[in-house]
């Protein structure tokens, strides 16, 4: 995946969805030119209603951020949403920030367990 995202002002999402035995998810990421930062952050869901952060919303640098994020499914809001290791599982990728303004978002890698 790769993406230029705009921020709506408040949130707008890029879902990916039908994943199961998740591991890790890296991605790279970094504000567009000159734009103010736009605000990143990473939710996992079992039904894509109920989202579970996984990754506070960050500001990015200018500069490509690689970041991997080690799911822990014993962290307490994932279990409480019922969300386990063989759960298919649904990521999003959460915009705030200044209407208009622009995040790159791009080499994202889905890792699972070895059969």
């Amino acid at each position: 995946l790769r993406a230029r995202v705009h921020a709506d002002g408040i949130s707008a999402a890029t879902m990916m969805s039908g994943y199961a035995n998740v591991t890790k998810l890296s991605f790279q990421y970094a504000a567009y030119g000159t734009d103010t930062p736009t605000f990143l952050g990473v939710y996992i869901s079992l039904d894509g209603t109920t989202w579970v952060e996984i990754m506070a919303p960050t500001a990015p640098t200018t500069a490509l951020q690689l970041v991997e994020l080690v799911i822990d499914y014993e962290d307490p809001d994932i279990v409480s949403a019922g969300i386990t290791a063989s759960s298919n599982v649904r990521f999003k990728f959460g915009f705030t920030g200044t209407a208009g303004k622009r995040v790159n978002l791009d080499q994202v890698q889905i890792f699972g367990l070895e059969s």
